[in-house]
């Protein structure tokens, strides 16, 4: 089992065990884009199915909420 497939099940399973890198790593991997915003702690992500996902992110780390926000909205785009 590769390192994505790990963090995507993990995603699944339980969101609020992932660090902000690893959530990145997830979307990406399930092709989302990372929109560079010009100031501030909040990440933006793009995909052709979903909204716009914006994270704020501190210290590397980011609540609980968004995680599982996150994640439910990924399930129904993804088939998992």
């Amino acid at each position: 089992m590769t390192k994505i497939k790990k963090l995507q099940d993990k995603f699944f399973k339980n969101p609020k065990t992932l660090k902000y890198k690893d959530i990145k790593l997830v979307l990406i991997s399930f092709g989302c884009k990372k929109i560079n915003v010009k100031r501030g702690s909040h990440v933006k992500f793009k995909h052709s199915k979903l909204m716009d996902i914006i994270i704020p992110v501190h210290g590397g780390e980011c609540k609980e909420f968004y995680k599982k926000t996150i994640s439910s909205k990924m399930k129904k785009i993804v088939d998992y």
